[in-house]
């Protein structure tokens, strides 16, 4: 949504679908944040469930606003992260808020995911294959240098990929891609080759 709302990623459907998966009645803030959304969760009995509206609906998320983390905090007394795919950006609702809590803590999703994912790294069935996709190189990089030391075959796909075979040489047209890593991208690629890693583009 771009950091305004709009009607198309509000959360009414999924509200009604926690609903029903809970048997319970979910309601849905009007917002994610503000005096009515104050009062909505201050007037909760044990249990009641309130979904928050999209925090998408304003830009200070994106941003990793302190003011945004600070009026979402407000709003609970336990802050648990269970959105591993989302753990990695450095927005107000994912990093910036886990300040405002004595023990902000993982749930049972990114739990069991890192669990894999530590097995995975440390002692990993062989051939072992990473897949790696999104828009943009620069939300992974770390991850892909990290990762290029460990596997034995590699698939970048997504918008990513466009920017590494651009680093070969290879016309991509107008696809999006991240000039200022097209060096970075020949520099995995080269690790790969020197390390006998076979990279899927």
């Amino acid at each position: 949504p771009k950091g305004k709302p709009e009607a198309r990623y509000g959360l009414g459907p999924v509200a009604r679908k926690l609903g029903e998966l809970l048997k319970k009645e979910v309601k849905l803030a009007p917002d994610c944040i503000g005096p009515e959304v104050e009062k909505m969760t201050a007037a909760m009995v044990p249990g009641d469930i309130i979904l928050l509206e999209n925090l998408r609906f304003h830009k200070e998320e994106e941003k990793n606003d302190p003011a945004f983390a600070q009026n979402l905090a407000r709003l609970a007394e336990v802050y648990i992260n269970d959105a591993f795919a989302v753990s990695h950006r450095a927005h107000a609702s994912v990093e910036t808020i886990t300040t405002l809590f004595p023990e902000p803590a993982a749930g049972f999703l990114m739990k069991e995911e890192l669990l894999y994912l530590n097995k995975v790294m440390e002692d990993p069935a062989r051939p072992l294959v990473a897949i790696i996709g999104g828009a943009k190189v620069s939300g992974k990089l770390e991850v892909l240098k990290n990762l290029i030391l460990r596997v034995d075959k590699m698939i970048i796909g997504g918008g990513m990929a466009f920017t590494f075979l651009k680093s070969k040489g290879l016309n991509v047209g107008k696809s999006l891609v991240e000039d200022e890593l097209i060096d970075t991208a020949r520099e995995v690629l080269t690790t790969a080759e020197k390390r006998g890693v076979k990279v899927y583009l």
